[in-house]
């Protein structure tokens, strides 16, 4: 059995056999349960996030048809997963059957490798982990309060775990490989300065220096024109270290030499 919110939240019984809630107020209780999986939500928390401050007359009596069809569906697993008690409600999980949980690992992996001079192994960890979310977390959802902050800090790690995958293959040499890629992430996050200059980095690296510069430029008008801000110095430092083919930044051959040391 695998639960999944990194993108609609639902259950798989197996491969085979998604179980999708398609009503917002069953989903939204899926959410909340396996969000906060490390402990169990009183009945009032749950009435709270999936009506907020006027719940209706029947809203303790939906909860409980919402919670029966839950148990209904956790029962393909073949053991009781739903648990209820004083203290509330809660999913029985296990090992790695969450996605949000298998991500963490395989990200945790992945830094791993990177630290210990593997960046090939890395990047490959790094984009298993990506290739888990099918959207959005919480997707098609009109989350709660709690759920959009979780939602949120889920998105930034994603962001992140991207940003970390392009310095993996670059670390590997692979500059050639990743220039669609960065275009693409810089058009999707233009103001994350960064991947600008892992950009010009594997323009440069690929023996388009010229592109390199212009991408630099472009990125000066948008802060100007936007922001009225420069580049940061590591972009500058970055920009002036291109114009002089400085041999720091430069990879001749793939995995052939430790890294260059990148700016930013």
């Amino acid at each position: 059995m695998r639960f999944l919110y990194l993108g609609p939240a639902h259950i798989e019984v197996d491969s085979d056999r998604p179980a999708v809630f398609r009503r917002r107020k069953p989903q939204l209780l899926l959410a909340v349960l396996l969000m906060r999986r490390e402990r169990a939500v009183p009945t009032r928390e749950l009435v709270q996030e999936l009506w907020g401050d006027a719940p209706p007359a029947s809203a303790r009596a939906n909860l409980h048809s919402y919670l029966s069809s839950l148990r209904a569906v956790l029962a393909g697993s073949g053991a009781a997963r739903l648990h209820s008690g004083p203290g509330g409600y809660s999913i029985d999980l296990r090992g790695d059957e969450l996605d949000v949980a298998e991500f963490e690992q395989l990200t945790s992996r992945a830094r791993a490798a990177a630290r210990e001079g593997r960046p090939g192994q890395a990047a490959e960890l790094f984009a298993a982990a990506l290739g888990l979310w099918r959207g959005d977390a919480f997707a098609c959802m009109d989350a709660t309060r709690l759920l959009r902050a979780e939602a949120d800090r889920l998105e930034e790690l994603r962001l992140t775990v991207q940003d970390e995958t392009m310095d993996a293959h670059l670390a590997d040499g692979a500059h050639a490989q990743v220039i669609g890629e960065l275009r693409q992430l810089v058009r999707e996050q233009p103001f994350r300065e960064h991947r600008w200059g892992r950009l010009m980095l594997a323009l440069h690296r690929s023996g388009r220096t010229k592109e390199a510069l212009d991408t630099y430029r472009a990125l000066h008008s948008l802060l100007d024109a936007e922001l009225g801000v420069a580049p940061t110095s590591e972009l500058r430092l970055l920009h002036q270290a291109v114009l002089s083919r400085d041999p720091a930044i430069a990879v001749a051959q793939r995995r052939r030499q430790s890294p260059a040391p990148v700016f930013m």
